[in-house]
């Protein structure tokens, strides 16, 4: 009785790959610079408009100090390496009583680079797009969450 050899498959693949391994790696190199400057490349071929639109911050009760303030907390809980502070986000959202509250800390908060290859923080432009709170927040919380901030706030769109 014979014994059928496992090992056929094995050494194909290592011939293949001692054969071909320097046609595989340029592309393998490709796909890895695609992947971090993936953003960039995109916007070449397809140019957008990333200019920021203010909200009116018509019948605010919350100071510029303060709308500023929460802006930045709200950056803090969603640009951490580490997972996203939904009870921050949620904390801040209680006291935004109006639309208007919101739209202050909307415009304070403005664009900021946002790597969705990672889910966090960009460094620049150019490894993340420009993105307004509304897309942070659509990246960084469940829907879940989102219709929680609407039973939060008052002022949440």
């Amino acid at each position: 009785m014979a014994i059928k050899n496992n090992n056929s498959n094995d050494t194909n693949l290592s011939l293949f790959l001692k054969r071909y391994w320097i046609y595989l790696m340029p592309v393998l190199l490709l796909i890895i610079v695609f992947a971090f400057f993936k953003n960039s490349v995109l916007d070449f071929f397809s140019p957008q408009d990333k200019s920021f639109k203010s909200l009116s911050v018509y019948g605010s009760t919350i100071s510029d100090l303060e709308a500023k303030e929460y802006a930045e907390r709200l950056y803090t809980y969603m640009a951490q390496f580490f997972g996203t502070n939904e009870a921050g986000i949620f904390d801040v959202f209680k006291h935004l009583y109006s639309k208007g509250d919101f739209a202050k800390v909307y415009n304070n908060f403005g664009l900021k680079p946002y790597d969705d290859l990672f889910g966090l923080s960009a460094y620049n432009e150019s490894w993340g797009e420009n993105l307004d709170l509304l897309s942070w927040l659509s990246y960084e919380l469940s829907s879940s969450d989102f219709e929680k901030l609407k039973k939060i706030s008052g002022g949440f769109p």
